[in-house]
C-alpha cells in the first residue's frame, strides 16, 4: 500500500521491501501466483512517471526488482503484458539527455565540491542505467523481442554510451548487449552502424 503513497520515502522503502523478497529465489513463485500481477503496473507505471522526477532510491529499487523478475523466463509474459521493458528501454532513452545534462553541469563547476557532488549523480545515474539494460538484455530472449528493441532505438542509445569512460560497468553491460545484438540476423541492418562504432573502440 505504500506504493500509492504521496510520500517518496514511504514508496521507496515499499520498493526496497519487495526488492529483498524478490532477492531469494524461493519467494519468486510466491510473488508470481499472488502479487505479481498488481506489482508490475504499478512499478511501470510509477518508473514512467517519476523518471527524472523521484528519489534515485525509488527508482534504481523499481529497477532492480525488475532485473530479479527478468533473470525467470516464466516471468517473461507477465513482464510484456505490463509493458516493462517499455518502461525500461524509456528510461534508458530519458537518461541520454540527462546525462549530458549532467556532464555539461560538471563542466561548469567552479569548485571541487561541486564537481564532486556532480560526479556522485553521475556514478547514481550510470549504475540506474545498468541495471534497466541488464533487464532488458535478460527480457530480450527471442528475435521479436530483440526486434522490438532495435526499432524503438536501443542501437542508437547503446552507441552513445560505448565511452562512458565514468562507468566501467555500464560500457561492460553495454558491450555485452551490442555483443548479443550484432549476431541477430534479423536487425542486421538496424546495427550496421552500431558495428562501425564498436570497431571504433576497439
Amino acid at each position: 500500500e505504500q506504493l500509492y503513497e504521496e510520500d517518496m520515502n514511504h514508496k521507496a522503502q515499499a520498493a526496497t521491501c519487495i526488492l529483498k523478497l524478490s532477492m531469494e529465489p524461493q519467494n519468486i513463485g510466491i510473488l508470481a501466483d499472488e502479487t505479481l500481477d498488481r506489482l508490475l503496473p504499478v512499478f511501470s507505471r510509477e518508473m514512467n512517471q517519476s523518471t527524472g522526477k523521484s528519489s534515485h532510491s525509488f527508482s534504481i529499487a523499481i529497477a532492480c526488482c525488475m532485473l530479479c523478475f527478468s533473470f525467470y523466463k516464466t516471468l517473461h509474459k507477465q513482464m510484456a503484458d505490463h509493458n516493462c521493458g517499455k518502461c525500461m528501454l524509456q528510461t534508458v532513452d530519458w537518461s541520454q539527455k540527462k546525462f549530458q545534462t549532467l556532464l555539461e553541469d560538471q563542466d561548469r563547476a567552479t569548485s571541487q565540491d561541486e564537481r564532486a557532488r556532480i560526479r556522485v549523480k553521475i556514478v547514481r545515474h550510470c549504475k540506474l542505467v545498468n541495471v534497466c539494460l541488464l533487464a532488458l538484455m535478460n527480457l530480450a530472449d527471442d528475435f521479436k523481442t530483440e526486434n522490438k528493441m532495435v526499432n524503438r532505438g536501443l542501437c542508437r542509445m547503446l552507441t552513445n554510451m560505448l565511452d562512458r569512460e565514468e562507468c566501467e560497468e555500464l560500457v561492460v553491460t553495454v558491450l555485452a548487449f551490442v555483443k548479443k545484438l550484432v549476431i541477430m540476423e534479423q536487425c542486421k541492418n538496424a546495427c550496421i552502424d552500431l558495428r562501425s562504432v564498436l570497431l571504433e573502440h576497439c
